[in-house]
């Protein structure tokens, strides 16, 4: 059976949530390498001789450690310190995380709460101020509420 690396990750990116970004928040050598990310090309090929595990709701971690066995990280490490500005070893610490963290994946692509902390990382640094949602249309005031006095 051949596979198909994105078949292989949507049950990942099925349970994917914002919050798991909360470990790179603040961290800037993690948005430079999440920077990078974007812009390295990688390898992934199923590991030879292993079955992948079953995806199955709480039960991730072991299909997780296939998919990353079938990754040449080490061949990364090099690509993303340079398209980074960081140096080797902090990049190898910070892709470790973003693995390990599963915010990253081996087709290049990231995980939405990755994409959403990039997101507003570069706007920040660019200066580009983001709109805020707001529950209730500018034109309606908020309504009092009976907690006062």
């Amino acid at each position: 059976m051949a596979f198909v690396i994105e078949d292989v990750l949507a049950p990942f990116r099925a349970l994917e949530a914002n919050e798991h970004a909360i470990p790179v928040l603040g961290d800037d050598n993690a948005m430079r390498v999440l920077a990078a990310w974007t812009q390295t090309e990688n390898t992934w090929e199923p590991p030879e001789g292993a079955k992948a595990p079953p995806a199955r709701a709480g039960k991730m971690e072991s299909l997780w450690r296939w998919v990353v066995s079938g990754w040449d990280v080490e061949a990364l490490v090099q690509k993303v310190s340079r398209a980074a500005g960081v140096p080797v070893d902090i990049a190898h610490r910070k892709l470790e995380m973003l693995i390990g963290n599963r915010l990253i994946y081996p087709d290049g692509s990231m995980a939405k709460g990755a994409r959403a902390a990039l997101n507003v990382y570069t706007a920040k640094k660019l200066g580009i101020k983001q709109q805020r949602a707001s529950a209730a249309p500018k034109d309606e005031k908020p309504k009092d509420d009976d907690r006062s006095n």
